[in-house]
């Protein structure tokens, strides 16, 4: 098996490999050559999504101050709160603006407050352990209760916030383009 910067080097005429899942709602057929090169690079995949999990999980232990719960309730209440009200990134361009960020004031209006049940039901963490970081966040200043509807992330957008995720997401482009040449590869082998 060659290395990513092997097969990103190789031209092919055929046409890009889908990256859609092999399956959609538990049926359907898949793209038969994807699949055939994934079951040729699992353990080459395998490799780069963990590397790709241990950095993420390494930056919101250092982040959160050595606690991998708030950091994991932190990451569901963005997720949950902004994806449930910007379903795409254009979306969420347009309506953040050019700069990307939401008005201090108008946070709540595009960020869905998630109660506690919500919040350990996607963490896995029991709801006494979610209730308890989440007065942490807020002491903190990373979460903000909203009266009975529940909690809220806040997106401060500072210099250093702006950088951790400029680098998280260097780190995710990097490991994407990486599986990415290996999918490929594999394919340009099978063919």
């Amino acid at each position: 098996m060659g290395s990513a910067s092997q097969a990103s080097g190789v031209a092919t005429a055929k046409p890009p490999m889908t990256t859609a899942p092999a399956t959609q709602g538990g049926g359907g057929a898949g793209n038969p050559r994807l699949d055939d090169a994934f079951r040729r690079t699992y353990v080459a995949i395998t490799l780069q999504l963990s590397r790709l999990q241990l950095l993420q999980l390494r930056d919101l232990n250092e982040q959160f101050g050595d606690d991998l719960e708030k950091g994991m309730i932190a990451c569901a209440l963005i997720s949950g709160g902004l994806g449930a009200t910007l379903n795409n990134p254009l979306e969420a361009l347009h309506r953040l603006g050019v700069d990307g960020l939401p008005e201090r004031t108008g946070q709540a209006s595009i960020m869905r407050a998630q109660g506690i049940r919500e919040l350990a039901e996607l963490t896995g963490l029991p709801r006494e352990t979610v209730r308890r970081k989440l007065h942490q966040l807020e002491t903190n200043g990373q979460a903000e209760r909203k009266g009975r509807s529940g909690w809220t992330y806040v997106i401060h957008g500072g210099p250093t916030e702006r950088a951790l995720q400029r680098d998280r997401m260097r780190q995710l482009l990097l490991g994407a383009d990486q599986i990415r040449a290996l999918l490929e590869l594999a394919a340009e082998r099978l063919s």
